[in-house]
């Protein structure tokens, strides 16, 4: 089973709505028991059935120029297919960085030319909520939101709606570790952690737009 196939049975999905559209975002973090996501106020999706393959070929897929800014290039690549022209550098002044150590607070690590793979202090990278806070900062309205299924996911994407998830580099499950912040609190992450835009799917799996090497590719459920 691939972390595409593990990540879709456990519901770690998220989206927003923008006139008509979807932001989709979804940590690999787990918070309190349940897997982390975005979404906003107006989300509003058809029960017609749903079409057995879609694929976005207008989403943005950038190449990310730092080790560890893939979550605010995949950010910048969402802004700019709704059609808001926020770079990855602009989001992340909007993001920032946390000093105790804490990814739902705002990026974690020495800086963005960590090497990838290592966890915090050494690197890390950013969930979720901080991404949410700046999507709303350029006028995307997006909250956090937990537990959605695969089938949530494919109704985004049949909607015309990129989703966001969070995972490994290599979509490969790795352990779940932990650090403590330096205000104490618990952080549960993996090594590896990565974004990627989900732009379609089938009845076999998912494409998806890597912003490591800004190429697309496909994944088995």
């Amino acid at each position: 089973m691939t972390a595409t196939t593990k990540a879709s049975e456990n519901g770690d999905r998220a989206a927003s709505s923008i006139d008509g559209k979807g932001l989709v975002i979804a940590p690999v973090e787990q918070n309190r028991g349940k897997e982390g996501a975005i979404a906003s106020t107006n989300e509003a999706f058809s029960a017609a059935p749903l079409p057995p393959k879609v694929l976005l070929e207008d989403v943005p897929i950038g190449k990310q120029t730092r080790p560890l800014n893939c979550e605010l290039q995949s950010a910048s690549d969402l802004a700019w297919y709704y059609g808001f022209p926020y770079t990855w550098d602009e989001i992340f002044a909007y993001v920032g960085h946390d000093p105790n150590g804490n990814p739902h607070k705002g990026f974690v690590g020495r800086s963005l030319d960590d090497p990838p793979g290592r966890l915090y202090p050494y690197g890390y990278g950013v969930y979720a909520e901080p991404i949410a806070r700046a999507l709303k900062q350029i006028g995307l309205p997006a909250k956090v939101h937990y537990n959605e299924s695969r089938e949530w996911l494919k109704e985004q994407v049949a909607a015309g709606n990129p989703v966001m998830i969070w995972a490994t580099g290599t979509m490969e499950v790795r352990p779940v570790e932990t650090w403590t912040t330096k205000d104490g609190v618990i952080v549960r992450g993996v090594r590896g952690e990565h974004t990627f835009l989900v732009i379609g799917y089938d009845e076999n799996g998912v494409w998806l737009g890597d912003p490591w090497d800004g190429q697309r590719d496909y994944y088995s459920w």
